[in-house]
């Protein structure tokens, strides 16, 4: 009823990139290991986040925040997408990139959005 379709946890890459990962580290979801923290874009770019579900997923990497959006936006679908922050001060940046892509209202943040006041506040500036 809520036509949600996907949730996502943003996490930060060691050098300043928003990505969606579920884990705080890449164990569990790729062929690496580590905190997505303590790697560059770069590095889990290299990572292979597909073949441990399967041989057909083989060669999916780990997106970026603002891909994610771009690909919502040309896929032009209305469904709405559950955003979990799992990184502080991200909130002005992952709201910027999703007006960027016009997709902003598709988005409903939840996790540390609806448990704290400071980051609500900050979405809204």
């Amino acid at each position: 009823e809520l036509r949600v379709g996907i949730e996502l946890d943003v996490r930060r890459t060691r050098d300043g990139q928003l990505v969606c990962v579920h884990d705080a580290t890449v164990d569990r979801t790729t062929d690496g290991k580590g905190k997505v923290a303590d790697l560059s874009l770069r590095e889990l770019r290299q990572l292979d986040a597909g073949k441990k579900f399967g041989p057909e997923f083989a060669g999916e990497r780990v997106p970026t925040l603002e891909e994610t959006f771009a690909l919502l936006r040309d896929r032009k679908s209305n469904v709405l997408v559950a955003v979990d922050l799992k990184e502080p001060d991200c909130e002005t940046e992952a709201v910027k990139l999703a007006d960027k892509y016009g997709v902003l209202k598709q988005l409903v943040f939840i996790g540390i959005t609806i448990e704290k006041r400071d980051v609500r506040e900050k979405l809204l500036e």
